[in-house]
């Protein structure tokens, strides 16, 4: 009875190792990450904390870490894991070090070891400077009820890791709010902070009819918009 106690336990044990959540790190394996790194407007940032994590929101499991050099420069050396993906993260907002004058990007590596270089070269990554935004919609006169899908970019960024920062459209990126005005309800206040540069779409629909959009682009430090349908 007491050798099948022990490997019984033996077995357990072995199972719990395989299952295990945690993050194994290679031995003889580093990672070599390179970028220069501007605002939207290529002026060069310093400062700016960079890291290497298996997780976008997350402290946890940082396998490097660094700050932008003089004229935005990026290098340094990370741990590699070999049962995770990689995350490289500019201006993580639960970094130290964040500056939450600047945007939040990340560019994700879903590949194993097998698959990946011992250097990512990232060349140009761009920052932008987060503007406030207050926006009030309110029904016309002639307006008995009006949908709205508000759509605009979060603070913080994901691409894949070889994507490009001008074409990103990906949904995980974007708040959209639905929201329904009526009798009861004639307007809508709201107050958010966004990327300069970035623009707000609402579609529209008054009194059930053809569904419409309007677009504005936020360009300065502190931006106001005030609708009426």
């Amino acid at each position: 009875m007491k050798k099948i106690g022990v490997a019984i336990v033996v077995l357990l044990v072995g199972l719990s190792a395989c299952t295990s959540d945690e993050v194994l790190v290679t031995e003889n394996q580093r990672l070599a990450v390179f970028a220069t790194l501007t605002d939207s407007n290529n002026v060069a940032l310093k400062n700016i904390p960079v890291n290497i994590t298996t997780d976008t929101e997350s402290e946890y499991n940082i396998l490097g870490e660094s700050k932008s050099k003089d004229l935005g420069r990026v290098d340094f050396v990370s741990l590699v894991s070999y049962n995770r993906g990689l995350i490289i993260n500019f201006n993580p907002e639960y970094s130290k070090d964040y500056i939450p004058a600047y945007s939040s990007l990340s560019f994700i590596d879903s590949l194993n070891i097998e698959g990946r270089e011992g250097i990512i070269n990232l060349k140009l990554v761009q920052l932008s400077r987060i503007r406030n935004v207050n926006l009030n919609i309110a029904m016309g006169a002639q307006t008995d009820s009006l949908e709205l899908v508000l759509m605009y970019p979060k603070k913080k960024q994901s691409l894949g890791l070889y994507d490009s920062q001008e074409n990103n459209f990906l949904p995980e990126n974007y708040i959209r709010n639905y929201l329904k005005l009526d009798e009861e309800n004639t307007s809508f206040m709201d107050a958010f902070s966004i990327p300069e540069g970035s623009s707000i779409k609402i579609n529209y629909t008054v009194n059930d009819e053809v569904e419409r959009d309007t677009i504005v682009k936020v360009t300065s430090e502190s931006n106001r918009f005030n609708f009426e349908f």
